[in-house]
């Protein structure tokens, strides 16, 4: 009958609002759920973060705990030697042979070239300040990133290693001689800290015969 009907309708409006609000508070229920496993990942990420750093500072002390010193006679003086080991970061460089470590005034040292095993052209500057490794890649708006000019364009130069280097005025690094891929290198090649880039100077004579 058309009561019966009604009544039927009636119910299944009744069911569908209820079956409704369950599909809502469920809904609820996992956002609730959702949110709290995002916090307590967050936690972890935040837990795993200091734990990292403090492990990396037990590291440190462990380092620091390490130091001493020694007086010795240097060049017939008597010199406080004090010995300290420190750890990097950064870019730093893979162990190697036959590089070239320059200091570059009093808290640059600059690493080039070597072998690992393969002969590398790879220049990093450690900051002794910061005790940080260095590439161009890793300054932001670095010249080396930029347009070059003509007067200091950079280049690529090859590998070298077994080659001499030597500081000049604080602000660049000459390099001289040593093993290529091809052979002995007799160029002389300087590589500017403060802009990152390489120069070929053009230079009068012959050449002295390099030699590993």
């Amino acid at each position: 009958s058309n009561r019966k009907r009604l009544a039927d309708a009636q119910q299944l409006l009744v069911d569908k609002a209820t079956l409704e609000d369950v599909v809502r508070q469920q809904d609820v229920v996992i956002t609730k759920q959702e949110d709290e496993i995002l916090r307590q990942s967050e936690m972890l990420d935040e837990k795993d973060e200091n734990i990292a750093k403090d492990a990396l500072y037990i590291e440190e002390l462990a380092m620091k705990a390490g130091t001493h010193s020694k007086l010795r006679l240097v060049f017939g003086d008597p010199w406080m030697l004090t010995h300290t080991r420190h750890k990097l970061r950064g870019s730093v460089p893979m162990d190697r042979d036959d590089n070239s470590l320059t200091s570059m005034g009093t808290k640059l040292l600059v690493l080039y070239g070597g072998q690992f095993p393969d002969g590398t052209s790879e220049l990093t500057v450690v900051d002794l300040d910061k005790m940080v490794w260095q590439t161009a890649d890793d300054i932001e708006h670095h010249p080396l990133k930029e347009v070059r000019t003509l007067e200091e364009e950079s280049v690529d130069h090859n590998a070298r290693w077994g080659h001499a280097a030597c500081a000049v005025n604080k602000k660049k690094l000459a390099i001289i001689g040593g093993q290529a891929f091809d052979g002995l290198e007799r160029e002389v090649n300087i590589f500017n800290v403060d802009s990152m880039k390489w120069i070929t100077p053009y230079t009068k004579g012959e050449a002295p015969v390099c030699e590993r």
